[in-house]
């Protein structure tokens, strides 16, 4: 359903659909699968056991995704601000549109980091990728696992 206004919701074992949402977005399940579409505020997406897919129109404001089994897909249309997705088994994919810039760091244990986006680097190696994502700026994207692989990639 479609919301505008402040969401904080909470479930112990059930998936988690939001659709639209304009201010601040809490989310929370502990075994069950999170799905975002269209949500322009704030953003925390908590699981631990489930995926966590995300399609945003424009990133106005932090988002952060967390899971400890699953895998992370978000895709960010329009806007620039620090995103962190964070997985211990599960690979993760965040889409930004073409002129994001900000800086990038991408690290695993078992598994490759790979960038669309040119990247002034850092730190590189097959498990980590650090350094500046376009013209550099304050925006963080922050990706970590330690079982799977990330990729970044250009809308």
């Amino acid at each position: 359903n479609r919301v505008d206004g402040t969401v904080d919701a909470e479930t112990s074992n059930g998936a988690i659909e939001l659709t639209g949402g304009t201010d601040d977005v809490n989310l929370r399940t502990t075994n069950g699968r999170i799905e975002l579409r269209e949500v322009t505020g704030r953003i925390q997406a908590r699981t631990s056991n489930g995926a966590i897919v995300a399609s945003l129109e424009e990133l106005g404001h932090e988002a952060v995704f967390s899971t400890s089994n699953g895998s992370i897909d978000v895709v960010i249309r329009n806007g620039i601000a620090p995103v962190t997705a964070t997985t211990s088994n599960g690979s993760i994919t965040v889409t930004l549109p073409p002129v994001f810039s900000g800086q990038l760091d991408a690290k695993t244990r078992n598994g490759r980091v790979s960038s669309d986006f040119p990247i002034l680097v850092n730190e590189v190696s097959k498990h980590s990728l650090v350094g500046q994502i376009g013209a550099g700026g304050a925006a963080t994207v922050k990706l970590q696992t330690s079982n799977g692989s990330i990729h970044l990639k250009r809308q």
